[in-house]
């Protein structure tokens, strides 16, 4: 932890760059939420600073969003039936996610990750007013980076036995979540595609 402070300033910009590509496309693959529970823990410990942290986390996440409301509203066309990632399925779910909750499933999808990186895309494809998506970016942003940050400065110290618990429960509840997330998906998909 000593390199944190050793390195200065330039830490806040890789807190930045974690913190924006957990909020564009590749966020779905990108463990950034684990990684901002333990820069909360080093803060805790002195080697970083809280507000600065959080500046550059809202700053990444805003603009990592941004890029994405931008590939949705011109860059569709990469969208594909069986990419990985830019999925024409995982677009259609997003769709029925921010038909269902509006201008709000911004922020809600930024707690929620198979669907953090999509809701963004699909504001982009409705051609959402881009001051209201702002908005709601910069509000769901702010709430993210300030919640994860948070938890991780609770956590502190005790961050290995945080860790040990997570690798024992968190697989069991990362597995149910897996198969909730499945069933949902499933059935959001035979509405909007009808099978």
């Amino acid at each position: 932890m000593p390199y944190f402070a050793s390195i200065g300033i330039l830490i806040y910009f890789v807190v930045f760059i974690i913190s924006g590509l957990e909020s564009s496309p590749v966020g779905a693959v990108f463990p950034g939420v684990i990684v901002m529970l333990y820069f909360g823990s080093v803060i805790s410990q002195g080697y970083m600073h809280f507000f600065p942290c959080v500046i550059a986390s809202i700053l990444g996440a805003v603009i990592g969003d941004t890029v994405s409301y931008y590939l949705g509203r011109y860059g569709r066309r990469f969208f594909k039936e069986h990419h990985r990632y830019l999925s024409t399925k995982n677009l259609e779910v997003g769709h029925s996610f921010f038909d269902k909750y509006g201008a709000k499933s911004i922020v809600i999808a930024r707690f929620i990750g198979p669907i953090r990186p999509v809701v963004p895309i699909v504001a982009g494809t409705t051609h959402m007013d881009f001051t209201a998506f702002t908005l709601w970016n910069v509000v769901g942003a702010t709430a993210w980076s300030v919640a994860y940050l948070m938890l991780g400065v609770l956590v502190g110290k005790k961050w290995h036995i945080f860790g040990r618990y997570f690798s024992e429960i968190g697989i069991i509840l990362s597995v149910l979540g897996i198969v909730i997330f499945l069933v949902w998906l499933k059935t959001e998909r035979k509405k909007i595609v009808g099978i």
